[in-house]
C-alpha cells in the first residue's frame, strides 16, 4: 500500500468515519458515543487509511453488536495517541483473542456464516496501523463486548 503522511487531526477522520457509518449505526439501532477532546495534538499519517481503519473497527463493532452501543475513546498516551473503539456486543472468546489479527481469520464456521465478511479488515487494519508505527490489540469478554485499542505516535 502506498501512504500519504500529512499532519491531520485525529478526531477530524474519526467524525468523517461515523458520518460514513452512520446509515448502518441507524439501522442497527445503536447508539455511538465519543469521549475525546477536539484539540488533541496532531499526528502524521495518511488519512484515507487510518479512515479506512475506523470504518473497519466501527462495521465490525456494528456487526457483531445486536443491541445497546459502541464507544469511541482518545486519549494522549504521553508519546502516542490511543484510540479505542469499543462494543457492547458478542464477544471473542479468549483463546482466539490472538489470532484475530490473522488474515483471513473469522472464529469459526458459524461465525462466517452468522455474520459475514471475508476476515481481512483486522488484519489490514494492523497492517495500516503498523505502517504508521502504531500497535494493536484487543481485549474482550463473550456475551460483554469487545475493545479493539490502537496507538499512534503523535
Amino acid at each position: 500500500m502506498k501512504y500519504i503522511f500529512k499532519p491531520l487531526q485525529i478526531t477530524d477522520v474519526i467524525n468523517k468515519s461515523i458520518l460514513d457509518m452512520t446509515p448502518q449505526i441507524k439501522g442497527n439501532s445503536l447508539k455511538i458515543n465519543k469521549d475525546f477532546s477536539d484539540n488533541l495534538p496532531l499526528i502524521k499519517a495518511d488519512e484515507n487509511r487510518i479512515m479506512q481503519v475506523m470504518i473497519n473497527l466501527i462495521g465490525n463493532a456494528i456487526k457483531f453488536t445486536p443491541s445497546g452501543g459502541i464507544m469511541i475513546s482518545v486519549h494522549d498516551d504521553g508519546h502516542y495517541l490511543h484510540v479505542a473503539v469499543s462494543d457492547t456486543g458478542v464477544g471473542v472468546p479468549k483463546k482466539i483473542i490472538s489470532d484475530l489479527f490473522d488474515r483471513f481469520y473469522q472464529g469459526d464456521a458459524s461465525t462466517k456464516r452468522k455474520y459475514g465478511g471475508t476476515g481481512l479488515g483486522l488484519h489490514i487494519s494492523k497492517l495500516i496501523v503498523e505502517a504508521h508505527k502504531g500497535s494493536i490489540w484487543a481485549e474482550s469478554e463473550e456475551g460483554v463486548g469487545t475493545t479493539i485499542h490502537f496507538t499512534l505516535p503523535k
